[in-house]
């Protein structure tokens, strides 16, 4: 049963393909727009978290639970784990003057035109570090931008855009 720890860098090889294969698709489809992505601490900690994951589930076949909802439940705590990681991983901002385009591994990007931007919030949570920008637009719901958890050399362009609809 030593094999199934085989599995732990086969799938990490998986995970990590596919979300460069997003990555750099996404990167090619906007290639005119400025972009912003996630940190690397968010996402070293999003990649610890998966890593533990698939140990646990490799663990269950080492040594199996007594039940089948134990093998069900380290299994959707992988599933849960890697399914952050990658729309951590895969978040991308993208930006020029005219609009703002957020992508993530699970669902199609989402286009928000800043013509019809209604309103931008600026939250602090703990200090300058950890912004939060809201924006509200004419239709849909409103939008949050973690502009402290992301990381880019253009976030101080982002953050300048944003600045000029701070009402």
């Amino acid at each position: 049963m030593q094999f199934f720890y085989i599995l732990i860098p086969l799938a990490l090889v998986l995970i990590i393909h596919l979300e460069r294969k997003y990555v750099k698709e996404h990167d090619e489809k906007y290639s005119g727009l400025n972009f912003v992505t996630m940190s690397l601490f968010v996402s070293g900690i999003t990649w610890f978290a998966s890593v533990v994951a698939l140990v646990l589930l490799a663990q269950t076949f080492v040594d199996p639970p007594n039940s089948i909802i134990g093998h069900l439940a380290f299994a959707a705590f992988f599933v849960l784990c890697v399914i952050i990681a990658l729309q951590n991983r895969t978040y991308r901002l993208y930006f020029d003057e005219d609009q703002i385009v957020r992508t993530r591994f699970i669902g199609a990007p989402m286009v928000s035109i800043l013509a019809d931007l209604k309103r931008v919030e600026l939250k602090s949570y703990s200090d300058s570090t950890s912004e939060t920008y809201i924006l509200t637009f004419t239709a849909g719901k409103p939008v949050k931008i973690p502009i402290g958890m992301m990381e880019g050399d253009q976030i101080a362009k982002l953050k300048s855009l944003l600045g000029q609809y701070i009402r």
